[in-house]
């Protein structure tokens, strides 16, 4: 059973897509970017509802999985989680590119 906060950080993973859909003279499709899009749009919901005083659980780590999930499909390595310190997160992170790497089979 997925949580419901890997259901918020695999919500904002998606709605990058749509404004990063570029496809090429033969039809195939691409979404780079999409991480980082996914990744500002639920740093600034968390902003927006920090200011209405509510609150979905949601952390600037959640953050973080949307926007490293890409380079996880291939391994994360030692600087890259060093220098983002994301150690505490990595097995998340890890965690949510085998989900979507999975998803992506059945669509």
């Amino acid at each position: 059973s997925i949580s419901k906060r890997n259901k918020y950080v695999a919500l904002f993973h998606d709605l990058g897509k749509p404004i990063c859909r570029k496809e090429n003279e033969v039809g195939y499709v691409a979404y780079t970017g999409h991480e980082n899009v996914g990744a500002y749009y639920l740093l600034n919901y968390q902003y927006s509802l920090r200011l209405l005083n509510e609150s979905t659980g949601l952390t600037t780590e959640d953050a973080e999985i949307v926007f490293q999930h890409t380079a996880a499909q291939q391994t994360l390595g030692e600087k890259t989680i060093k220098n983002n310190n994301l150690l505490p997160i990595v097995d998340r992170i890890y965690a949510f590119a085998e989900l979507n790497r999975n998803a992506a089979r059945t669509e």
